[in-house]
């Protein structure tokens, strides 16, 4: 039995096809070359998603589980992982608009909020750079 691609082979196959047959196969129909161009960076750019989610997703769990002082263990699948998520974002949140946390922790939270953005960014924009100070050391 054979082995049918996984989701980001084929995502990656689409951009591929796209870029590298259809659109220089549109010369002279500008729109439409864009417009492919446009669904060739699409796939890419999802299929950056679904090969860093697991990862970013366990990584925004365990920050998420230090900043609210839990250690619960972590769900068994992604419906549940992106659940868990929202609640546990929720409830930063209530925190954060209460005011009651120490400078301690309010660092720690922006840590693990610029963490998150990072990983959102290197599925979205994998070149952009958060330092403040590009020349400066990651």
């Amino acid at each position: 039995m054979q082995d049918l691609p996984d989701t980001v082979s084929t995502l990656e196959a689409l951009a591929r096809f796209l870029d590298e047959d259809l659109v220089p196969a549109l010369a002279g129909k500008a729109r439409l070359a864009y417009r492919c161009k446009v669904a060739a960076s699409l796939a890419r750019t999802v299929a950056r998603e679904v090969r860093l989610a697991g990862a970013s997703d366990e990584a925004e769990y365990a920050r998420l589980q230090a900043a609210l002082g839990r250690t619960d263990p972590a769900p068994a699948n992604e419906e549940a992982m992106r659940v868990e998520l929202s609640r546990l974002e929720s409830e930063l949140v209530e925190q954060l608009r209460h005011g009651s946390l120490s400078t301690e922790k309010l660092r720690f939270i922006r840590g693990h909020l610029i963490e998150t953005l990072r990983d959102h960014l290197a599925a979205i924009q994998p070149g952009f750079d958060l330092r403040p100070d590009p020349e400066s050391p990651p």
